[in-house]
């Protein structure tokens, strides 16, 4: 498996078929959430440096994403941070130790842009915590929702 950090706005064909099993097999209440990314505002934000993604490739396939948004909390203007928006691994790559080798890398290259803290949401139907409570990572917020 290969790891690196690429450019979205040159990956993103690459990306897209993927993105699309992510949809189908994670998202809830697909009568409100359609798949319609903003490919213009996210081109915008990379080229801004506001948002990174980092691959993951067997034999140079693309087999899995995980992307986040760099920003500088607006509570406090020093501490900088990365937030998931998305990550997905293709279910044939889904062993344990690839993943956690993957959300280490991705770490590892997000202290180099530097942030100090990086955040990920999990949902009941992927549910990271136990991988990422595994690699250091702590409870801090719950997310509710309610959808109109």
């Amino acid at each position: 498996m290969d790891f690196a950090r690429e450019l979205l706005c040159e990956v993103v064909q690459e990306v897209q078929p993927l993105l699309v099993e992510h949809w189908r097999e994670l998202t809830v209440r697909k009568d409100l959430r359609k798949l319609n990314p903003q490919w213009d505002q996210y081109a915008l934000l990379e080229q801004m440096g506001r948002y990174v993604i980092f691959t993951l490739r067997d034999s140079g396939a693309l087999v899995g994403y995980s992307a986040f948004h760099v920003v500088r909390h607006l509570q406090d203007a020093e501490f900088s941070m990365a937030q998931n928006d998305v990550i997905y691994v293709a279910p044939q790559h889904r062993n344990g130790i690839a993943v956690r080798r993957f959300l280490r890398k991705c770490e590892s290259s997000l202290r180099e842009i530097p942030v100090k803290m990086v955040a990920y949401f999990t949902s009941p139907g992927n549910n990271l915590a136990p991988i990422l409570r595994h690699l250091g990572y702590a409870d801090e917020q719950t997310m509710m929702a309610k959808y109109f």
